[in-house]
């Protein structure tokens, strides 16, 4: 491994490769529907977080710590791809999906290695063990491909100062050829607040404060920074940041909102607490540890723009984004992001029984990840 430069708060160092091995080979199944919704639930996957677009044609998914499928969007077919194991063309977790010209594939935290697979995710699997260290205290939230090499985006955990610890998202390029890694930037990722009495410990993650976002498109690899509103084009000399501006005000953080995030949080460690089946002191205890964090948690006084960022549409420079809305808020709106800045939105749609995870550009629409208690899908909105 070898350092090559650190610009502006972001440090560069990469490379790696493949070996060849063997897959069970799985029978394709169609999906229920190619018009405008694909289910995904028979694949065994209830939540989808991760699309990516392999040779424009075939749509890789999965979810967190779920199994993979690949849908063909010109036929509607579907298939799972992969197993659970150590063997190659299986996963221990999957971390990231990607989509490349002529391959696609998985990152996994877990094994620490990543697998190439033919674009409809049939064939015989190439694996290559990432470098000791690289995910030392760290776990992968983006991949994409360039030629025969891949970027990786790398949350890894900042050490505690002062009771809150600070991440940082290194963005790393993968060599496949010969297994050299560069890091070629590094930004700062989440903010968490530490707190611990006794034996108990936990931590809060200040809402909206996350990393940048790593998006592939038009041949350059973008950042887009979440918390900052603005974003950067890997690779210029010097690393210039660009403001995100956006015709309409950015939506006002009201005291209602604040209630919102601040009751959602407290949900979720009471559903934890609850599975975990603390004893009544217990809770007591932990219940005060949250309530000290809340008092301390600070929350933006304007809502950040961005909330997911992806390749736009084929032939086009922009980026496809998702917008931040309001807690509790169930309308998902689509714009477009330019690589000057300019956010345009373009479409809003309100479903108010769905979770939308993520989101793709195809040729001729756009795709959005959904899932409820009744199960998970993949919805297309033509264009």
């Amino acid at each position: 491994m070898r350092f090559l430069a650190t610009i502006a708060g972001v440090t560069v160092v990469a490379q790696f490769g493949i070996a060849p091995g063997r897959q069970a080979q799985q029978a394709l199944r169609p999906a229920r529907s190619i018009v405008d919704s694909v289910s995904v639930t028979e694949f065994g996957i209830t939540e989808v977080d991760q699309l990516a677009i392999a040779a424009g044609r075939y749509l890789w998914l999965s979810g967190p710590r779920q199994g993979i499928a690949v849908i063909d969007l010109h036929s509607g077919v579907g298939t799972p791809v992969g197993r659970a194991g150590a063997g190659p063309g299986e996963y221990r977790v999957v971390s990231q999906v990607f989509g490349c010209e002529v391959a696609g594939g998985w990152v996994d935290d877990q094994l620490q290695r990543v697998t190439w697979l033919a674009p409809d995710g049939r064939g015989v699997p190439e694996t290559r063990q990432l470098p000791a260290g690289i995910l030392s205290r760290a776990g992968t939230r983006s991949a994409w491909c360039q030629g025969d090499s891949l970027w990786i985006a790398v949350e890894r955990q900042g050490s505690p100062r002062a009771g809150t610890r600070v991440d940082s998202l290194d963005v790393l390029l993968f060599h496949r050829a010969t297994l050299d890694v560069d890091t070629v930037a590094t930004f700062q990722g989440a903010e968490r607040r530490l707190r611990s009495k006794g034996a108990l410990r936990t931590s809060l993650r200040r809402p909206y404060v996350s990393a940048p976002l790593l998006v592939r498109q038009g041949g350059r690899m973008i950042a887009v920074g979440r918390s900052t509103d603005s974003l950067w084009i890997l690779g210029s000399s010097p690393l210039r940041g660009v403001r995100v501006t956006n015709a309409r005000p950015a939506p006002l953080f009201a005291p209602s909102h604040q209630a919102v995030v601040r009751d959602s949080i407290v949900r979720w460690y009471e559903a934890e607490m609850e599975a975990m089946r603390y004893e009544p002191e217990l809770r007591r205890e932990f219940r005060t540890l949250i309530d000290e964090l809340l008092r301390e948690m600070e929350l933006p006084e304007k809502l950040p723009l961005v909330r997911m960022a992806s390749p736009g549409p084929p032939g086009r420079g922009d980026l496809l984004v998702v917008e931040n809305e309001y807690p509790g808020s169930r309308q998902t709106c689509l714009s477009s992001l330019s690589l000057t800045g300019q956010l345009n939105r373009f479409l809003c749609r309100t479903w108010p029984d769905r979770t939308v995870g993520a989101v793709r550009a195809s040729a001729d629409g756009v795709w959005l990840a959904q899932w409820n208690d009744g199960g998970a899908w993949v919805l297309r909105i033509r264009r």
